[in-house]
Parts: structure tokens; C-alpha cells; sequence
């Protein structure tokens, strides 16, 4: 009766390790096919946002154009932004999202404000927005970490009076940043 009852639990936690390990290799598989495809996404979102930007900032400095007409453009490069996530909300991060819109939604705003320290205060701030946008893409696409990993295996340590300026400010825009 021992020996019957033993090869029944041994029997259980044959069947329960195996459902167990079958379920994981069939999540790993999964995840990988997920994760290419939201890289790929990501990667199309990063150009988008990069079209968009250049668009923005040529309607925000480009006044020789009517301000109609750069409302338009403005309005068009954020309508692109904007299809673009509704077409692969699947495989995008919520917050990023969101702050995608926003960061796009102030534009028309700032192109009716008259030249000044509030208005480049809003460029700035929208400029801080798409940047910030950027530095979320590379974390949400795993591309941040990666890097990272490279720069561990390779231990290169680039340097030049420009790489030595844009430390510099980026160590000043953290420290700022943890002061507010």
C-alpha cells in the first residue's frame, strides 16, 4: 500500500512539474516573438517621433511660412504621432502613450504665443517632453539595458571635449531634475 501511494504522489509531481515546465517553455517562446515585435514597433515609433519633431520645430522657428499653415503642420506631424500608436496600441506601454499625446498636444499653443521668455519656456518645455519620450522608448524597447550590457563586456570609455561637454550637462539636468 506504501509503495502504491508513493508512486501515486511521484506520479502527481511528475505530472504537475511537467504542466509546469511545459507552460514555461511555451511563455519563453512566446515572449521572444512578442518582444521582436515590440521592438520593431518601438523602433517605428522612435522615426515617427523623430518626423514629427522635425516638423514641430520648423512650424515653432519657420515664421516666414503663414501661421495657418504652420498650425497645419504642426496639427499633421501630431495626427501622424497619434495613428501611429493607435495602430500598434497592442504592443505599446500606456504611459508612453500618453505622454506621446501630450507632449504633442501644446504645439498649436505655443505658435500663438507672441516671442518671448514664456514661449521659449513652453519650446523647452516641449522639447524636455520629446526627450523624455525618447529615454522612455529606449527603456520600455530593453535597448537602454542592452547598452549597458554592452558597455560592461566592452569597457569602452569614450571621451572628447563633446562627449566631456554632454556628460557634463546631463549629469546637471539629473541632479536638477532630483531637486524638483
Amino acid at each position: 500500500m506504501e509503495q502504491a501511494l508513493i508512486g501515486l504522489v511521484g506520479l502527481l509531481i511528475g505530472i504537475l512539474l511537467n504542466e509546469y515546465f511545459r507552460h514555461r517553455n511555451r511563455v519563453e517562446t512566446y515572449s521572444s516573438k512578442v518582444f521582436e515585435r515590440r521592438l520593431e514597433v518601438y523602433e517605428g515609433l522612435m522615426k515617427v517621433i523623430g518626423e514629427a519633431e522635425s516638423k514641430v520645430s520648423d512650424a515653432l522657428e519657420n515664421e516666414s511660412v503663414p501661421l495657418a499653415e504652420r498650425h497645419q503642420r504642426a496639427f499633421e506631424a501630431g495626427i501622424g504621432v497619434m495613428e501611429y500608436m493607435d495602430k500598434h496600441s497592442l504592443y505599446l506601454n500606456d504611459e508612453i502613450t500618453v505622454h506621446c499625446g501630450a507632449a504633442f498636444v501644446g504645439v498649436g499653443d505655443i505658435l500663438e504665443m507672441p516671442k518671448g521668455k514664456k514661449r521659449e519656456g513652453q519650446i523647452a518645455q516641449y522639447r524636455a517632453m520629446i526627450g523624455d519620450v525618447k529615454r522612455m522608448i529606449r527603456a520600455e524597447s530593453g535597448m537602454s539595458e542592452i547598452d549597458r550590457v554592452f558597455r560592461t563586456v566592452t569597457k569602452a570609455k569614450h571621451s572628447s571635449p563633446v562627449i566631456d561637454y554632454y556628460h557634463k550637462n546631463k549629469n546637471e539636468r539629473e541632479h536638477a531634475k532630483k531637486q524638483l
